[in-house]
């Protein structure tokens, strides 16, 4: 089952969650495991609903919950350090980004 909810509050959360993490939708799609188009998809909105599966690897990817990445509108603005998490596919390590 997917997640509809605040589509376009999600959509604006994964862009700016990503480029915080100063990540292109390349590097993003590809520790996820799916394209970078899609991930332009999920961040303009273009895509209603985003499976659970992919939530659960995409808030992993910033080391965040799936509770955070859909319900906190003011993740990115508050974390000064938005971070990437273990990513198995990719293998980008935790490293801190600072936030501009």
């Amino acid at each position: 089952m997917g997640h509809e909810a605040s589509r376009d509050s999600l959509a604006t959360r994964i862009l700016q969650l990503r480029e915080a993490a100063g990540l292109t939708k390349a590097d993003l799609a590809r520790c996820i495991g799916v394209s970078d188009v899609t991930i332009g998809y999920w961040e303009t909105g273009n895509i209603k609903q985003i499976g659970h599966e992919r939530l659960l690897t995409l808030a992993s990817a910033f080391g965040i919950s799936v509770s955070e990445l859909l319900d906190d509108p003011m993740l990115v603005k508050r974390d000064a350090r938005i971070r990437v998490g273990n990513c198995p596919r990719c293998g980008i390590q935790e490293s801190p980004v600072e936030q501009a």
